[in-house]
């Protein structure tokens, strides 16, 4: 690990210490201090350090890396060509390590942002066979394939897993709470949904659990036929999606959300949002429906 300095005056001395201690965890762990930078939103700089450690690392690191990468990009650049980007990322981790279930997981919410979802249950098919459903694949990495085949019941109870063992919360980026709220609306048990919903731990300063919370209430009130509300929460939802903080989080979990964002904006007579809201939503058979 090379030498490094830091200087300041007497009053810095805390923010010195914090800054020597973000260089000793950079160059000792570089996938988790790529993930921590992650977490805390600052893709740029999570990117600009990936690609300056990349051929440095440990060969056994770089899938992780890459991975890392390929998370952030669309929330960095918010293109169309920035989640092409991400595909060629996530499908060089997994031809270095063909077990790294995770990025195919990702893989196919990728397609789902690109609104292509025949390749998503694809690369869903190609998880299941390489890793076996049960096998050593977590669960929870089969969310996409679940969600795009109504396989319901699956999905939610890998959901439940997920957060039983992750302190109620799960294992990704975005609290399982709502999306649980999602399903067991998608099976018409409003009740469970709503019961799920108030035992959200509530946190504004989570662009992403907002989204999501949006995007449950939502489904639920188009369920109990309350169409204005309905409405203002599909609206809230896409509002929160445009935070480039939880962009490429739900657009790949909500898969073909402008479905049911057109959906409530139709049952309200909107019907230029609701074509508009088709416009934006890729080839997914909820949309053609």
């Amino acid at each position: 690990m090379p030498a490094k300095t830091f200087t300041g005056g007497a009053d810095d001395i805390d923010r010195l210490a914090v800054e020597a201690a973000h260089y000793v965890y950079a160059e000792a762990q570089p996938v988790l201090w790529a993930i921590y930078l992650e977490g805390k939103f600052r893709f740029a700089e999570e990117i600009a350090f990936i690609k300056s450690v990349y051929t440095s690392v440990d060969p056994a690191d770089r899938p992780y890396l890459l991975n890392s990468w390929a998370n952030v990009l669309p929330s960095f650049e918010k293109n169309r060509a920035s989640v092409q980007e991400s595909v060629k990322l996530y499908e060089a981790a997994i031809k270095i390590k063909p077990d790294y279930w995770v990025a195919y997981a990702n893989l196919q919410g990728r397609f789902v942002m690109l609104g292509d979802e025949e390749d998503a249950w694809r690369e869903g098919e190609r998880l299941r066979k390489a890793a076996g459903r049960p096998g050593p694949a977590y669960e929870a990495y089969f969310g996409t394939w679940d969600a795009l085949t109504w396989n319901l019941l699956v999905e939610l109870a890998a959901l439940q897993a997920d957060a039983d063992a992750n302190s109620g919360v799960g294992s990704s980026g975005v609290a399982n709470g709502p999306q649980m709220a999602q399903v067991k609306v998608l099976l018409h048990d409003p009740g469970a949904a709503a019961l799920t919903l108030e035992t959200v731990k509530a946190d504004q300063n989570d662009p992403a659990l907002v989204a999501g919370t949006h995007m449950a209430r939502g489904l639920l009130a188009m369920e109990t036929g309350h169409t204005t509300e309905a409405v203002s929460e599909m609206e809230a939802f896409r509002a929160a999606v445009d935070d480039p903080a939880v962009y490429y989080l739900y657009t790949s979990l909500y898969t073909g959300n402008p479905c049911w964002v057109a959906l409530a904006e139709e049952a309200a007579s909107h019907l230029d949002r609701a074509d508009a809201a088709i416009q934006t939503a890729g080839n997914f058979v909820d949309c053609l429906r």
